[in-house]
């Protein structure tokens, strides 16, 4: 609910997705908070809050495609052409991971409804991380050069869970601020 850029982070994000995927599900604890959102749907995780799988297995129970787009909400700089270009890639392929800097990024990834029946196996015996899915699913990595073609600074990645990420988040916002209103000087 923290305000980014004049609105809460959370609409934020609704807004990066809107132009790319038909229908938005917020899936978590309290998801019920975010009914204020238009054209929206919330769901509250189906098993209790076990961590990242579990609210990707929700959404994917829920969802009326047969891929879903996950991300997580704090991240400020959600690109509509990089999130329209992990979807595109989906075809024919369970998982959609982007890769940046040797770390996988599970929360920012094209998962199909046919990754199901693996999450169920892992969830039934205590595994909780979706690093964990990868290997038991046709899993397409999605290298940081491929996504520099829509993202060139892969801002989207960055996520604000401390006060010094919130802090360069606060800059960056700054720096694209000024940076739009310079473009319009002669």
């Amino acid at each position: 609910m923290m305000r980014f850029g004049g609105a809460p982070l959370i609409a934020r994000a609704v807004e990066a997705l809107r132009p790319v995927v038909q229908e938005i599900l917020i899936v978590g604890r309290r998801a019920a908070r975010f009914a204020w959102l238009p054209g929206v749907h919330w769901f509250e995780d189906i098993l209790p809050p076990i961590g990242p799988l579990a609210g990707i297995y929700t959404a994917l129970q829920y969802a009326q495609s047969p891929y879903c787009l996950i991300v997580a909400c704090d991240m400020p700089f959600l690109n509509p052409s990089l999130l329209s270009f992990l979807a595109d890639a989906a075809g024919g392929w369970d998982a959609v991971v982007p890769e940046i800097d040797g770390r996988l990024q599970p929360l920012h990834a094209v998962y199909s409804r046919s990754c199901l029946p693996a999450i169920e196996e892992m969830l039934a015996v205590g595994q909780h991380c979706p690093l964990d899915l990868y290997p038991r699913v046709r899993t397409r990595f999605v290298t940081a050069e491929e996504l520099r073609i829509v993202d060139r600074r892969l801002l989207s990645f960055l996520n604000v869970n401390t006060p010094a990420e919130w802090q360069t988040a606060l800059a960056l916002l700054e720096e694209q601020t000024v940076r739009a209103s310079c473009s319009h000087l002669p």
